[in-house]
């Protein structure tokens, strides 16, 4: 039996019934649900998503808290929130190009 508190709302409803976020910002934690965290919030039907309300903000809730089921494990020997080295990593080939090095014709 189904719980009967649960709302499903469809992406192009839920800005009728809440504020945030909005439909763009739904529809990229849609598309990033597998990593991000919300991926228990939506309810994939053919090929409608519907949002479960409830689940949605105990999403955000565990965003919150820092703690997010599902997402990914952080790499080996990099620490959370390690800032991000610009430019091309470590023997990689790709050279970084300069400011104004565009093609001519």
């Amino acid at each position: 039996m189904t719980d009967t508190t649960t709302r499903l709302i469809t992406v192009s409803q839920w800005n009728d019934h809440h504020e945030w976020p909005p439909q763009g910002g739904l529809r990229h934690l849609i598309f990033n649900a597998e990593t991000n965290g919300f991926a228990t919030a939506f309810k994939r039907v053919v090929r409608r998503v519907l949002i479960d309300e409830v689940e949605f903000f105990r999403c955000v809730e565990r965003q919150n808290q820092g703690v997010s089921p599902g997402a990914p494990a952080p790499l080996p020997g990099k620490a959370v929130g390690s800032p991000v080295a610009s430019g091309p990593a470590p023997g990689n080939p790709q050279v970084a190009r300069r400011a104004g090095s565009r093609k001519r014709r």
